[in-house]
């Protein structure tokens, strides 16, 4: 379907491209790519994943600090109340 400009084959500017059209390009240049070997993708993601839980368990202990400090002010405004 063409749009109102340029007369053209190609798709309008608020049309989106069909992906259908150049899967077959696609695949082939994609074949020849060096793909991460699954060695790598392993280490990257256990990496990734230390990462993760030690942020968590840094958010834990900076929830659990933040609770106690929370529990003493609250222990002192109960025994200074008159």
């Amino acid at each position: 379907m063409t749009g109102t400009g340029g007369g053209g084959t190609g798709p309008a500017g608020d049309e989106e491209p069909d992906p259908a059209a150049d899967a077959p390009a696609r695949a082939d240049a994609s074949a020849g790519a060096a793909a991460p070997e699954p060695e790598a993708q392993a280490e990257a993601r256990r990496a990734h994943q230390k990462h993760n839980e030690r942020y968590a368990w840094w958010a834990l202990a900076y929830f659990l600090f933040g609770l106690h400090i929370v529990a003493f002010v609250m222990i002192y405004a109960v025994r200074h109340a008159k």
